[in-house]
């Protein structure tokens, strides 16, 4: 076999979980997509050369899975033909080539697995990376702790809930690993032993980290893992599976360990299981209502792949939010109920073929396949309530791990007759991956540039909206006062992806150049597109509506309970101004509102708080709180005004101005380092 394949699979599972943790961040997530192309290119001219490994038979289960991309793909064709143009074709085709990323890692994974070392490469590769995810949110985690702040919510290199998703697929693939360690006599006893105590170290360090993200649904997850792996595991050894003395010790005084560490560091856990205004399950139940929506009205082929975060929007019923937290609604949305019935179908076939491998007396990595089975139950169970799958390196790390699973267990199926491959098909299969990894290879060199050269991004990803829209606000805009530049950028961006944040950009433009009418027109169209959008809804001065907004769902259950939205307080506090001469009750009502928001802002941390800061690319934003303690002065005032005699909210306002100045000295010297 060609060893540059697995070195590459085994790059992606390394470097995926360090890197490309963000949802919509191009760069890494691109270059390592590529990197699974080339290694579908190279599998392809091994096959050509004599190597048949890489170009076994399709499994089942991999025909399902080409069931789901084809789908896939016909969804961009129909969201083009729906709208009646071109908007949102680049977002698709990188939303397919991710996926097309998925399958590829899927079976080249299952014939990598042919060769033992391979396989062990591979998931010592994955555990490697959680090793380093795991310390690195123990460090994050440790000053907490010593301090008794124990609620504190883990990041290390993603959020808390992809984190936890992440960690449930590798628990249980160290503790298979781990088992398997005493068993292997071609190693000396010490090496032995030291396999042993790194990968316990490893496993402890998972399991903290895991506790203290404080993901409440993620311990559903590893319970259902860990029990399916302990199932297979039974099954395996009534029929033969003999684990020596050593690994049923290590297995014992590791499931005291994990009650022992469980006790020790469940806080942020037990913290959220008993906080009442934590709105996470709320929000994501919201979400699920609009997903379903969603479906309703795309039920063959979707909205088009990669399209939700645009398109979604339309049939809210809360806040903002990039994902739709359930993977089977997110692929029903993008690419119809079709699509998810292939999902389902690649799924359910990998677990029969899976069930076999555990059960066939003849395969030796059947402790190896029992771990795999409960990482893989428990990240179907976490994309119930995550769309993991989205995540680039949650997608990444689950799909391998599909397919080595699959390549361990497929000695079950020898017996199984298929054709291979024809040539021409393999040419264009080969061809196909060529393609994508020049694609993705750009996105990733068009990345590397999008933060300050949006010029030269637009050159090497040039169906990026974001290019564009970034370009003209950022550059000639807000850099160059260049409106005319800054216009036509806008409106090719717009062209590119049609969604809420272009339309308000642009309505920008076209306000600051006196051209009133139109800027109200792309303000209306990007409320067209985005119902809910506060920024949109404010320029258009419909600061009633805002306020309504804030007493609904899109006010009330939000992604992020912790972080106030603050542009409710403006509207509430525009709201009272134009009330307070005719309507002193309404306006007092009003005003009342706006403090009340203002002062859970500085409660909350303001910029500082942990939660708006990795919003915003985690620096804090000392002009934020400037404008924020400005406009709680003025809402003061204006209330005052009413109520003059009022001594208890004079007080009030001097309390809360010393915290905003507290706030203001912090967020300076964050600022400044």
């Amino acid at each position: 076999m060609n060893l540059a394949i697995p070195l590459l699979l085994a790059a992606v599972l390394l470097l995926a979980p360090v890197f490309a943790a963000i949802p919509d961040e191009p760069l890494w997530s691109s270059w390592l997509a590529a990197g699974v192309m080339l290694a579908g290119v190279l599998a392809v001219w091994s096959g050509r050369r004599g190597d048949r490994a890489y170009l076994a038979p399709i499994s089942p289960a991999e025909k399902a899975f080409l069931v789901l991309l084809g789908l896939a793909f016909l969804s961009i064709p129909a969201r083009m033909l729906a709208q009646h143009g071109t908007g949102y074709f680049g977002q698709m085709l990188r939303g397919w080539s991710l996926l097309a990323a998925d399958f590829a890692l899927f079976a080249l994974a299952r014939r990598a697995a042919a060769d033992k070392r391979h396989v062990y490469g591979l998931l010592l590769a994955a555990v490697i990376g959680s090793a380093y995810v795991s310390q690195t949110g123990i460090v994050e985690y440790l000053p907490f702790f010593l301090t008794h702040q124990t609620s504190h919510r883990v990041f290390s290199t993603s959020t808390p809930d992809f984190l936890a998703g992440y960690l449930v697929l590798l628990l249980p693939v160290t503790l298979a690993l781990l088992l398997r360690v005493p068993s292997f006599r071609s190693l000396t006893p010490l090496v032995r032993r030291a396999g042993v105590l790194i990968l316990g170290i490893v496993l402890v360090f998972q399991l903290v980290t895991l506790l203290t993200t404080g993901s409440r649904f993620a311990l559903v997850s590893l319970l259902a893992g860990l029990l399916l792996f302990g199932t297979s595991l039974a099954f395996a050894l009534r029929s033969g599976l003999v684990l020596s003395r050593t690994s049923r010790v290590l297995l014992g005084a590791m499931l005291v360990g994990i009650v022992l560490v469980g006790a020790i560091f469940a806080r942020p856990v037990i913290d959220r299981l008993h906080n009442v205004n934590d709105n996470s399950a709320a929000f994501r139940k919201w979400t699920w209502e609009g997903s379903v929506k969603m479906a309703a009205a795309n039920p063959v082929l979707g909205t088009g792949i990669g399209t939700w975060p645009d398109l979604y929007p339309r049939y809210a019923l809360t806040g903002f939010t990039r994902l739709a937290h359930n993977s089977y609604l997110q692929i029903v949305d993008e690419c119809g109920v079709p699509a998810l019935l292939a999902l389902l179908a690649a799924l359910s076939l990998l677990g029969v073929s899976l069930r076999r491998g555990v059960l066939n007396t003849e395969n030796d990595s059947r402790l190896l396949l029992c771990g795999l089975t409960g990482a893989l139950a428990a990240g179907v169970v976490q994309n119930l309530i995550d769309s993991d799958w989205y995540v680039f390196f949650l997608g990444a790390t689950f799909w391998t791990l599909a397919g080595l699973a699959a390549g361990i267990a497929s000695s079950a199926d020898a017996g199984v007759k298929s054709p291979r491959l024809s040539q021409p098909v393999v040419l264009a299969v080969g061809g196909v991956a060529a393609a994508l990894c020049i694609l993705m290879a750009a996105q990733g060199i068009a990345a590397g540039y999008g933060a300050e050269d949006f010029g030269a991004a637009r050159v090497w990803d040039p169906l990026n909206g974001k290019y564009a829209s970034d370009q003209g606000y950022k550059e000639f805009y807000v850099k160059q006062g260049s409106l005319p530049e800054a216009e036509t950028a806008l409106r090719t961006a717009i062209a590119l992806q049609p969604n809420g944040l272009n339309y308000k950009r642009l309505g920008t433009i076209l306000q600051q150049g006196g051209r009133e009418r139109e800027a109200q027109k792309a303000y209306r169209s990007g409320v067209d597109v985005d119902p809910n959008n506060l920024d949109l809804l404010l320029a258009l001065g419909e600061y009633r509506h805002v306020s309504e907004l804030e007493l609904t769902p899109v006010g009330t259950v939000r992604a992020l309970g912790e972080v106030t939205e603050t542009k409710f307080a403006l509207a509430d506090a525009k709201m009272g101004d134009l009330s307070a001469k005719t309507h002193p009750a309404e306006a007092t009502a009003y005003y009342a509102r706006a403090a009340q928001g203002l002062e859970a802002y500085v409660n909350e941390g303001g910029s500082l708080n942990v939660e708006r800061e990795a919003m915003s690319g985690g620096h804090p934003n000392s002009n934020l709180d400037t404008e924020m303690r400005s406009l709680y002065a003025q809402v003061l005032d204006s209330w005052l005004a009413l109520a003059p005699r009022d001594t208890r909210l004079s007080e009030r306002k001097r309390q809360t101005l010393r915290k905003f100045d507290s706030l203001l000295e912090k967020s300076g010297k964050s600022g400044n380092i």
